[in-house]
C-alpha cells in the first residue's frame, strides 16, 4: 500500500467503500436479485441498510435472509421484528429455522450456511451477502492460531465463498460500522450472548485483543496483515503447487474425481505429496487434517492394486495398478462448490468496446492468471499465434447484454450447444474436462448470467458474427501458473 493510502481509506464513508469494493470486484449489477443475511444486529442491519437506501442506484433486487438458530427464547420475537423492518424497507423475506436446534456454535453455523448455500443453489437469489467485517477477521485468525492452524488457516475469512457468498464490509471496522448506524438512527437489536465468556471468541474480543493491545498498540493492524500475507503466501504456494500437480496428474474419463500417477507422485519430495494431496482433495471438496494426510500417504505408498481407502469428509482414494484415483462420494455439491480460489473477475463495460475502442485486463481462475484483451475483428490475433485461434472468438457486438464478466465456474452456470441449453457441468463431463481442471478455466459470461465462450474449450453458437454490424473479438492468454 502507498504511503497515506490508509489513512485515505480510513475518510471514504461506507456507501462509498462498499460501493467501490462492488465495482472492482465486477459483482453483479442491475436487476441481480442479492440476498443479505440479517440477524437485526448492528452489522447486519447497517449492510442491509446501506444497500437499500444509499446504494439504491446500482439497481439490485433486495431480499432479506434471515435465519433463527432456535438457540434463544428471544429467537422468534427477533426474526417477527425483522419482518416488520423488511416489510417498512419495502423488501421481501426468506425465513427459516434449524431443525433440530444445534448442539453448539459449531454446528449453527453449519446449519446457517446450509440455509445461505441453499438460496443460491435454488436460484431464489444470485449471490448472498454477509456483514462480516475487519474486526472479525482479527478475531478469526487469533482464533485459528490459537488452535494452531497452518498457513490457509491464517488466511483468515475469504472476501468471496462459494456459492456466491460475498462479503463487501470486509476492509471496515465495527467501529466504522457503529458510527453508520448511529448515523443514519438505526436501531439494531443487541444480542446478549456477544458477551458471554462462555464463548471463545467472546473472550478474544473482549479479553485477548485489548490485552494484545495494550502490550503492542497496532495489534488489531497487524492480525489484518498477517492474513493478507498469508493469503498471499498461500496464493503463491497454490500456482507452485497446481504446476506440480501437473506432472502428476493423468488423464482421465472420470468427470467425478483426479487421477494421479502413483511413481510420479512419490517422486516428489515428502513434503510435497501431502501439499499435493491435500490440494486434490480441496479440488473434490473435502480439506484433510493433518491425520488424513498421513494416513492418505501411507495407503499411497503402501496399498496394493485394487484396494481403496475411504477418509472422513466422504473421500475415497483407489489403487488400480499404478494409477491413484480420488473422488467425492456422497453427492455432487463439493465438486459444485470447491473451496475459494481467491479468484479475481474482469468486468467490461459496453463503454469500452466498439469500432474505435480496445482495452485489456488481468483475471484469476483457480490459481491462474490470465490476461485478457478485446479489440476490432481486424485486429485480433492471427489464428495460431500463442495459445492458438481456440483461444480468441469474435461475437456480434450489438447482441450482447453488457456488462460481461471473464470469471471462473459458478453453480448453476449454463450455456449453449448445437441441441440447446446445457449445464456446464454436463457440458464438462461429456469433453472429459477432468474435475481438477473444470475451475481453472476462464468463462465469458454476459450479463444475463449466459456462459458464451469457454476459451480452449466451447464457444456458444449464440451471437455469432452477422453481415451487418460491428464484430469485436476478445482474446485470451495464460500469463503464468499453468
Amino acid at each position: 500500500m502507498k504511503p497515506g493510502a490508509a489513512g485515505r481509506a480510513g475518510k471514504r464513508s461506507l456507501p462509498d467503500s462498499v460501493r467501490e469494493i462492488w465495482v472492482a470486484r465486477g459483482w453483479p449489477g442491475e436487476g441481480a436479485r442479492i440476498a443479505v443475511a440479517c440477524s437485526g444486529g448492528v452489522d447486519s442491519l447497517s449492510l442491509l441498510h446501506l444497500l437499500r437506501f444509499p446504494l439504491a442506484d446500482v439497481g439490485l433486487e433486495l431480499v432479506v435472509a434471515h435465519f433463527d438458530h432456535g438457540m434463544r427464547s428471544s429467537g422468534r420475537e427477533e426474526a417477527e421484528w425483522l419482518t416488520g423492518v423488511a416489510g417498512a424497507w419495502g423488501l421481501p423475506m426468506y425465513r427459516a429455522q434449524a431443525e433440530p436446534v444445534p448442539r453448539n456454535e459449531t454446528e449453527a453455523r453449519a446449519a446457517r450456511y446450509r440455509f445461505l448455500r441453499e438460496l443460491v443453489e435454488s436460484g431464489r437469489a444470485d449471490r448472498v451477502l454477509t456483514a462480516h467485517h475487519a474486526d472479525d477477521q482479527v478475531e478469526t485468525v487469533l482464533f485459528r492460531i490459537l488452535r494452531g492452524t497452518g498457513i490457509d488457516g491464517l488466511r483468515g475469512i475469504p472476501e468471496h465463498r462459494h456459492p456466491g457468498i460475498l462479503r463487501p464490509l470486509l476492509s471496515r471496522s465495527r467501529k466504522e460500522i457503529e458510527a453508520y448506524a448511529d448515523q443514519q438512527g438505526l436501531r439494531p437489536r443487541i444480542d446478549p450472548t456477544n458477551r458471554s465468556p462462555r464463548f471463545a471468541r467472546n473472550r478474544i474480543r473482549h479479553e485477548l485483543i485489548p490485552l494484545a493491545e495494550a502490550i503492542h498498540p497496532g495489534a488489531r493492524a497487524a492480525a489484518l496483515r498477517l492474513a493478507r500475507n498469508a493469503r498471499e503466501a498461500s496464493d503463491v504456494l497454490d500456482v507452485l503447487l497446481q504446476e506440480r500437480l501437473g506432472r502428476v496428474e493423468v488423464t482421465t474419463d472420470d468427470p467425478e474425481g483426479a487421477a494421479l500417477d502413483r511413481a510420479r507422485l512419490l517422486a516428489e519430495e515428502e513434503c510435497v505429496q501431502g501439499a499435493l494431496i491435500r490440494l486434490v482433495a480441496r479440488t473434490v471438496g473435502v480439506r484433510l487434517s493433518r491425520t488424513g494426510t498421513a494416513t492418505a500417504l501411507q495407503f499411497m505408498r503402501g496399498g496394493s492394486s485394487g484396494s481403496s481407502l475411504r477418509l472422513p469428509g466422504g473421500i475415497v482414494i483407489e489403487r488400480e495398478f499404478d494409477i491413484l484415483r480420488v473422488r467425492r462420494i456422497g453427492g455432487p455439491e463439493a465438486h459444485d462448490f470447491p473451496p475459494d480460489a481467491g479468484d479475481i473477475p474482469l468486468l467490461i463495460h459496453r463503454a469500452e468496446v466498439g469500432p474505435a475502442a480496445t482495452g485489456s485486463g488481468r483475471l484469476r481462475v483457480g490459481g491462474r492468471w490470465f490476461e485478457a484483451r478485446w479489440v476490432p475483428e481486424e485486429a485480433r490475433w492471427a489464428p495460431g499465434e500463442d495459445e492458438g485461434s481456440a483461444w480468441s472468438a469474435t461475437f456480434d457486438l450489438g447482441q450482447l447484454a453488457f456488462p460481461l464478466s471473464l470469471r471462473g465456474w459458478r453453480p448453476g452456470d449454463r450455456t449453449h450447444t448445437e441441441g440447446g441449453g446445457r449445464k456446464l457441468k454436463k457440458l464438462f463431463g461429456e469433453r472429459r474436462v477432468p474435475v481438477a481442471d473444470r475451475h481453472r478455466r476462464p468463462l465469458l459470461v454476459e450479463a444475463g448470467g449466459e456462459v458464451l465462450w469457454i476459451p480452449g474449450l466451447h464457444r456458444s453458437p449464440r451471437f455469432q458474427p452477422g453481415d451487418e454490424g460491428f464484430s469485436w473479438a476478445i482474446e485470451v492468454r495464460i500469463v503464468d501458473g499453468k
